[in-house]
């Protein structure tokens, strides 16, 4: 038994196309604007949640978070009345040569909070499939790693009990869509 969520076919492959195709859209479109994450290895590669105009992209990032954030409270039983507020919601695109080494979501590595000290749990979706490398893996389970599938979901708490990371991409772009959670509303974004 495992200690986070992994779910095959969370998503279907044509939600996740559309994701996807929304993502690209968007990232092409703008390809000259320099979006700034506080991480520069995502600048523009990142469609931020907050800056989607697209009203029915929008209610399909938030039907997912509020479905995902059910997921986590039964799976961790959270106490009754424990909200998931969405922190962040992302649509990223991983081109050939990226990965992220090892971290948690909400500390360093050696247990001090990061600038995101507040996130609880994460999760993450996977939106195609059509690329080599890009593989996800808890350092724990090192050298198990799980593949992406379109439409996976993977879930799990923020902090050092679920320290991750993500093998290099060799061949293709892998977009993915990223969700970050807390209890507290002043870090949500909704």
């Amino acid at each position: 038994m495992t200690d986070y969520i992994v779910e095959h076919n969370f998503l279907s492959t044509e939600m996740c196309n559309k994701l996807k195709s929304y993502c690209e859209q968007i990232l092409d479109a703008n390809a000259n604007v320099v979006a700034v994450n506080v991480n520069p290895m995502y600048n523009n590669r990142v469609v931020y949640y907050e800056s989607i105009r697209d009203p029915e992209i929008k209610q399909i990032l938030k039907t997912i978070h509020d479905s995902v954030a059910q997921k986590l409270k039964d799976f961790y039983h959270l106490e009754q009345g424990t909200i998931l507020y969405p922190e962040a919601t992302h649509l990223v695109r991983w081109p050939t040569g990226s990965g992220l080494g090892y971290h948690a979501d909400n500390a360093y590595e050696d247990g001090m909070p990061n600038y995101v000290s507040w996130r609880t749990h994460s999760a993450v979706i996977y939106l195609n499939e059509d690329f080599e490398g890009g593989r996800f893996y808890f350092k724990k389970e090192y050298p198990q790693m799980h593949t992406p599938k379109t439409g996976l979901l993977m879930a799990f708490t923020g902090g050092l009990d679920h320290v991750h990371a993500v093998e290099t991409i060799s061949s293709g772009t892998r977009y993915a869509l990223p969700m970050w959670f807390c209890t507290d509303p002043k870090y949500a974004y909704v």
